[in-house]
């Protein structure tokens, strides 16, 4: 008997998520999308949903993190559907923004444009998905869902991108426990300077209290803000194996 309901998903990935808007989630997939290829893997990368689109000249939707991910892939030319199944114009959460314009984002339909673009990309060659979340774990998704549940049915590995700055510690325990709490799997941290140069004193002491407070959650990298940050990021991320990270959905 045939549904519309997405068809369980084979190809491994990682998920990333971030502590907030603005930590440089985007900017760490990138360099992940890049370093897969480096090590002579064929990526996919993806964000299921993008608020703040605008239309180009041409009529076609664009988004920053979505020009920001295609051009990681290195494919200007690339169907933007691929990486953004559902692009919102106005800057809000996903679900508010869709309901401002009255075009509610819903929950199956999502899922099923998201599987058609992980089905395209198998199609393509690709054997990894690195999917990228919008704003925090918690961030309302559709009227009904979180990101986090968005994450818990692709059911990769999850990576936290967290500010080095004052507060995070906060922001990534509670991050931690809702993962934990969904029965999530975490792949780690990695500690970013997305805006400004951090105190030396309170990025050093954040590392090593999330150290001692998650003994079993690597800190995968502690990342300062940098003028060349694109090349000392992406020298960065050539030296961690996300293959070895990433994990294909349990019991499928």
């Amino acid at each position: 008997m045939r549904t519309n309901e997405p068809q369980p998903l084979t190809l491994p990935g990682l998920f990333v998520t971030g502590t907030d808007t603005g930590v440089g989630k985007t900017q760490i997939t990138a360099a992940l999308v890049g370093a897969a290829i480096a090590q002579g893997r064929r990526p996919a990368a993806l964000k299921p949903v993008g608020s703040g689109a605008k239309r180009d000249a041409e009529g076609q939707w664009r988004h920053p993190d979505v020009e920001m991910l295609a051009q990681a892939l290195g494919d200007p030319e690339l169907d933007r559907s691929l990486i953004c199944q559902w692009m919102l114009e106005l800057p809000l959460a996903p679900c508010v923004a869709a309901r401002e314009v009255g075009q509610p984002l819903e929950w199956p339909r999502l899922r099923q444009r998201l599987d058609q673009s992980l089905n395209s990309w198998r199609e393509r060659g690709c054997d990894l998905a690195i999917v990228e979340g919008v704003g925090g774990l918690l961030c309302p998704l559709t009227d009904e869902t979180t990101v986090a549940d968005l994450a818990a049915w692709l059911d990769y590995p999850v990576l936290i991108v967290a500010r080095r700055g004052l507060g995070t510690l906060n922001h990534t325990l509670m991050t931690v426990e809702a993962a934990r709490l969904r029965g999530l799997r975490l792949a780690g941290l990695i500690l970013n300077d997305p805006e400004t140069p951090t105190d030396p004193l309170t990025a050093r002491t954040n590392a090593e209290e999330l150290s001692r407070r998650l003994p079993d959650l690597p800190i995968w990298g502690e990342l300062d803000h940098h003028p060349a940050e694109a090349d000392s990021m992406r020298a960065w991320s050539e030296t961690i194996n996300w293959f070895d990270l990433a994990a294909s959905p349990r019991g499928r």
